[in-house]
């Protein structure tokens, strides 16, 4: 109950350090509040950008931590990030899928080669290239 609180506080900082605290215990689990966290750093750095230095590190450490759901099963609501309308959350959920190195994650990554957006398309690419080959 308490990383819930954490990961909805309207405070930003305090939301991706409660991300960091669940995605150590049971990364899974909280897949859903997760993503929600991702989509409110990208918000916040488009609406009302702050210190570049503090949002460069918030955004820098969101595949890090997201890349941990990635390591097993691959919750749905990560995977769901992969069709975010925000090319950013997209782009942010590929790099994840990449550092965790599992390879069920081709599938979901192969669409997105042809995305509308050239640098998540770039990022698919290069994720998949990380990953190997997807037909093994």
């Amino acid at each position: 109950a308490v990383l819930r609180q954490l990961m909805t506080s309207d405070d930003l900082e305090i939301r991706v350090s409660g991300l960091e605290l669940a995605t150590r215990r049971n990364p899974a689990r909280f897949a859903r509040e997760s993503m929600d966290v991702v989509r409110s750093v990208v918000r916040q750095s488009q609406t009302d950008p702050p210190p570049v230095s503090e949002q460069r590190s918030l955004a820098a450490s969101l595949p890090r931590l997201l890349s941990r759901q990635g390591r097993g099963p691959i919750p749905a609501a990560l995977l769901d990030g992969l069709a975010d309308s925000e090319p950013h959350v997209r782009r942010i959920v590929i790099e994840a899928l990449a550092l965790a190195g599992n390879p069920d994650a081709e599938q979901g990554l192969k669409p997105l080669t042809k995305d509308r957006d050239i640098m998540t398309r770039a990022a698919a690419t290069k994720a998949i290239g990380r990953l190997g080959p997807i037909d093994r």
